[in-house]
């Protein structure tokens, strides 16, 4: 009885270890990182804007990366997103000028490209 309560703690174990783990941000190909950074700046631009403007600050901003960084095209990522989604949590709204978008991370520019 001891013997398997052995091994079943390093089954329960092993499989929290396996099991919990998700892949890291630098794991997910290229235009799978790009869609995080898009989405995760889009929704900061909507969190900051007023309320009434919310709407069209989510369309426009889903429109401006579709046609100027379409993610489904991207092919590398220069450095890690992860300090670029970093630097997008951390925007604070009172900083941000009323009806605008969020002024672009240092961490976030010239990060995706196109082979």
């Amino acid at each position: 009885m001891r013997r398997q309560n052995a091994g079943l703690g390093v089954f329960v174990s092993l499989c929290a270890l396996g099991c919990s783990s998700q892949p890291g941000e630098s794991d997910k190909p290229p235009s799978d990182q790009c869609q995080d950074y898009e989405s995760a700046y889009c929704a900061k631009a909507v969190d900051c804007a007023a309320s009434t403007d919310r709407a069209d600050f989510g369309e426009t901003c889903d429109f401006s990366f579709r046609v100027y960084l379409p993610c489904k095209e991207v092919t590398f990522v220069a450095t890690g997103t992860q300090p670029c989604l970093d630097a997008i949590d951390a925007i604070q709204c009172s900083s941000v000028p009323a009806s605008s978008f969020p002024t672009t991370p240092i961490a976030c520019q010239e990060l995706f490209g196109i082979d």
